[in-house]
């Protein structure tokens, strides 16, 4: 078994495959860094603030026009447009309609640090400057913790997940397309040694790209200048990467099972992007979301061990995902129990499938 997975580290070493498949992740991380740097630049959030007072003259423009006796639309006061926008943040977009064609006001990030600074500096928003969002700015560049930006920036997103995902799949299948798994000795004892060293090397290969993903992310917004409010312990962050890795290795073990049965790479990337990103997991959460909703009670309760489910809890950070009550009543699990647990599970269900009903099959 060492002898294959030494052997498949010196293809890929020696390949194009991971070299390329290393440049995206780095590239994504770069992309992602870019995007949140400019997102909260001040100069960004000024020219939010203006799009904010078009938005409410272009409001008081049709209370206006409402108020003079047009028919079929409701009229509303400047006043409450501005306060509709200047809400606290993280409830959803709050949308004021004004006449037919309305005007929307996405109550994120950027837009709650307009409304803050308006009320910080008592300004209107015409008479507001850039220099008046270098506080608003840095606020927005300083994450919770690191562990918070691992799991915003990365982890929980899947995209690591993805890329490691499209390696295994392109990897696997091409054992079969060059005939490489054909020169091998395939008895049973060697089918066991192929497909047991594949499932390890699935490990190795989502280790590899959590562990770049998180020091490309951590070295980007360093370089950028993002600052942390608090810090994370050592026992930490290293809990926090082995559950991301958890997660990462069982979408692996899963692409690899799909690859091995289809024998198809094209099968193994749909795979990987339809349920490597989460897509797949995330429709069938919100469908047993609605289903606990009253037809049936169980499903409510199941929804928080789907993979994806725990790949997107990962956005917590730690020791947020240590928060748990086992003994109260009713117990809530930790989400970082409910990680274990079900990437774990996926593990040991892809390692059964593979070491019975494919051992079987000739290669």
């Amino acid at each position: 078994m060492f002898n294959l997975l030494k052997s498949d580290l010196y293809r890929l070493a020696h390949g194009k495959m991971l070299w390329v498949v290393t440049a995206c992740v780095l590239g994504i991380a770069a992309l992602t860094v870019f995007a949140v740097f400019m997102v909260s630049s001040p100069e960004f959030l000024y020219a939010s603030s203006q799009s904010f007072e078009m938005a409410i003259d272009y409001a008081e423009d049709e209370s206006l026009g409402d108020s003079s006796g047009s028919e079929g639309s409701a009229a509303y006061p400047v006043e409450d447009v501005a306060d509709a926008a200047s809400e606290g943040s993280g409830e959803g977009p709050v949308t004021v309609d004004a006449g037919e064609t309305g005007a929307a006001f996405d109550d994120d990030d950027a837009d709650a640090a307009v409304a803050q600074t308006l009320e910080a500096t008592g300004k209107s928003a015409a008479d507001l400057t850039v220099a008046d969002f270098e506080d608003a700015s840095r606020e927005m560049r300083t994450f919770t913790s690191p562990t918070d930006m691992l799991g915003d920036a990365m982890l929980s997103g899947g995209f690591a997940s993805l890329l490691m995902c499209l390696l295994v799949a392109l990897l696997f299948a091409s054992d079969f397309a060059t005939g490489f798994a054909r020169n091998l000795v395939m008895d049973r004892r060697g089918r066991l040694r192929y497909y047991g060293e594949k499932l390890l090397l699935a490990g190795l290969a989502a280790l590899y790209f959590v562990l770049l993903g998180a020091a490309a992310c951590t070295a980007f917004f360093a370089v950028a200048g993002f600052t942390y409010a608090s810090a994370n312990t050592v026992g930490e962050v290293a809990g926090y990467l082995a559950l991301g890795w958890l997660i990462a290795w069982a979408y692996g073990c899963l692409t690899a099972v799909v690859v091995w049965l289809t024998r198809s790479g094209g099968a193994g990337i749909a795979f990987a992007i339809v349920v490597g990103t989460g897509m797949l997991g995330a429709v069938l959460g919100q469908v047993l979301l609605i289903l606990g909703g009253g037809v049936a009670p169980w499903a409510g309760a199941v929804e928080p061990w789907l993979l994806a489910s725990c790949q997107g809890a990962l956005s917590l950070g730690m020791p947020d995902l240590m928060e748990g009550a086992l003994l109260a009543a009713p117990p809530t699990v930790p989400p970082a129990a409910r990680i274990v647990v079900a990437s774990a599970f996926w593990i040991a269900a892809s390692a059964a499938i593979t070491l019975t009903c494919l051992c079987k099959r000739d290669v």
